[in-house]
């Protein structure tokens, strides 16, 4: 009988404690998200009319250049260093604290690329004065370790009073912003503001609630030792954000602001559901590690069946409504300068069913050790995102840009799985979770098998 208390019966079945504690993980994430997303798509939609095509498209190029080069601040220890402190319980200290100073230096390194190439590949000083001050959000990645620490402890709810009070703050400064009629580096300071800030909360809530038996130390032998597992996944988060971000880039460097903007603006509707699926993943995985690290082979499998089924379901059900929607949403929401968002809208948006089971499928990789795969993956992906962006973009426009999107996502998430023959079972576990709105009862059976 399971001992009270402990999270998995002896088959590695979540006991109700256990799923107490997940509903409630997911439910402070969920409902931090909701609030966040509703407040800020309100003030995103007045804060891109407000600027109009042109200027967001210079706002949007400015993040999108920053952000290419932001995942080497992380050195792609997210999901490692989650996996090394659900392994042991004795060395948080020292894989928290060896993992801070590594994403330090890794982080001020990141700021000095950032800074050399965007005054490499343009001469415009308002353009580069946007893309420095956006780039100091980099600097406070190093803090972020904290929250990777809550989420191993599935504990979310800490840090999510801390997300809820540091964003509201932000988008009421951003209303501000715009009824003061601020010009558009002023928005650029608030965006990094904002980062610095969170970074600060993460700090304050770590000290109040960590165990005082919990101090951070450095270790060079635990950082050799996860950089060991973590390299190949530095080069996967480059070659995502490269997939992810080039295609505002590369509007921006062949077309021009203005084209930037409008596809920028249907991205925005898009890429806002892609939080859930994180959500969803995060506090749901652990159940799927359990059921694999007590040996049931049968049960991993169902879970991670489930878990993908969740992921496909909740992809289509934004998907098909937003593409049906997309013209009244655009004209709705936004002036007529931004029209040409709608068709973008419509290609971009089913790109979240590749980003939902991509990110179950990336949780799966790092419990069988299948990063290198993964970079691969990522890396073919990347390549094949350039390539689409070069011959569509001059083409189609922003429209060419969401398909190059939505292909390359696809190939990375599902087609790539077919090259490899550890991959196989899951690529196929992915095509019956595509699947899923054609065999309703089974996904709901297999779905109850996680939740």
């Amino acid at each position: 009988m399971n001992p009270a208390g402990r999270e998995s019966d002896v088959d590695g079945a979540p006991s109700r404690t256990g799923l107490r504690r997940v509903a409630e993980n997911v439910s402070w994430l969920i409902g931090e998200r909701s609030l966040l997303l509703a407040l800020n798509f309100i003030v995103s939609v007045w804060f891109i009319n407000y600027l109009g095509p042109s200027m967001y498209g210079k706002y949007a190029y400015a993040v999108s250049f920053a952000t290419l080069f932001a995942s080497l601040a992380t050195l792609g220890l997210n999901n490692i260093v989650i996996r090394e402190l659900s392994r042991s319980d004795d060395a948080h200290g020292e894989i928290l604290g060896t993992a801070f100073v590594m994403r330090l230096g890794s982080s001020v390194i990141t700021f000095g690329l950032i800074a050399v190439a965007i005054f490499l590949v343009t001469d415009d000083p308002t353009t580069r004065v946007l893309v420095l001050v956006v780039a100091i959000s980099v600097l406070a990645d190093p803090t972020h370790v904290v929250d990777l620490w809550f989420q191993s402890k599935i504990e979310s709810k800490y840090v999510v009073w801390m997300r809820v009070g540091v964003s509201l703050v932000s988008i009421l400064a951003k209303v501000a912003l715009i009824v003061l009629r601020m010009p558009l580096i002023a928005f650029a300071w608030l965006y990094a503001v904002q980062a610095i800030a969170m970074g600060l909360g993460f700090i304050l809530v770590f000290a109040l609630r960590r165990p005082p038996a919990l101090l951070l130390r450095r270790s060079v032998s635990r950082a050799a030792e996860l950089l060991r597992d973590s390299w190949p996944l530095i080069v996967s988060g480059l070659s995502v954000t490269i997939y992810m971000r080039i295609d505002r880039v590369m509007l921006g460097q062949m077309l021009g602001d203005h084209d930037v903007g409008t596809y920028s603006t249907a991205a925005t509707i898009s890429e806002v559901w892609n939080i859930f699926p994180v959500i969803v993943a995060t506090s749901l995985f652990p159940i799927v590690v359990r059921s694999k690290e007590s040996g049931n082979e049968r049960l991993y499998g169902q879970r991670m069946q489930a878990l993908f089924d969740v992921m496909a379901l909740g992809a289509y059900a934004v998907a098909i409504p937003v593409t049906l929607l997309a013209p009244w949403l655009i004209d709705l929401l936004f002036s007529s300068d931004f029209a040409g968002s709608a068709a973008i809208l419509q290609v971009h948006i089913w790109s979240l069913i590749f980003v939902a089971l991509g990110v179950s499928r990336s949780r799966f990789i790092v419990a069988e050790n299948l990063i290198r795969f993964s970079m691969c993956a990522t890396l073919a992906g990347g390549a094949i995102n350039v390539l689409l962006n070069w011959i569509l973009i001059p083409r189609a426009g922003g429209v060419g840009a969401a398909w190059a999107t939505l292909i390359s996502y696809g190939m990375v998430a599902y087609v790539s799985g077919l090259f490899v023959a550890r991959m196989r079972p899951t690529t196929v576990q992915m095509t019956r979770a595509l699947l899923a709105p054609l065999r309703p009862r089974a996904a709901a059976r297999e779905i109850r098998e996680i939740l």
